[in-house]
């Protein structure tokens, strides 16, 4: 059964309108109607919630919707590249930010100039790997903006 059904079969058994339990879950009516209607997903911390005021494990409300778990295993690999993109572009912001700091107070020569130069190429490689990224992570959102 997907989650949506088993949420609503739950909901409705308790005797809780999407009202009442959306207000148990600090979220709108709506949000409610996506995740019953299979628009989207709760994330992890409120289906632990659900869990505990429905008072039914995790297993019993994650069972048999594939769907779902393919999309938090989704959600979890973009996490993870993320923060590894997000490593890399810092990195070479960072240190094409120093290299030209560190050059204002140097003489003028070759070595300067081509410090310089190396420093905006950083920030620039930083820069471009950010856009570029972003554009994968929309891209993505928007062909699956309705599992999410």
């Amino acid at each position: 059964m997907p989650f949506g059904q088993k949420l609503t079969d739950i909901r409705k058994k308790l005797g809780l309108t999407q009202e009442e339990l959306a207000a148990e879950l600090f979220v709108t009516r709506q949000t409610v109607s996506n995740w019953e209607t299979g628009k989207n997903y709760p994330d992890l911390n409120t289906i632990l919630k659900l869990s505990e005021i429905f008072g039914i494990s995790l297993d019993e409300m994650l069972k048999c919707d594939e769907s779902m778990i393919a999309s938090m295993d989704r959600e979890r690999a973009y996490g993870k590249l993320y923060r590894k993109e997000c490593k890399i572009t810092d990195a070479c912001m960072g240190m094409g930010t120093g290299l030209l700091i560190g050059s204002i107070d140097s003489p003028a020569s070759f070595i300067r100039t081509a410090t310089i130069v190396i420093g905006l190429l950083l920030i620039f490689t930083g820069w471009w790997r950010k856009q570029k990224f972003d554009k994968k992570v929309l891209s993505y959102l928007g062909t699956n903006d309705d599992k999410i």
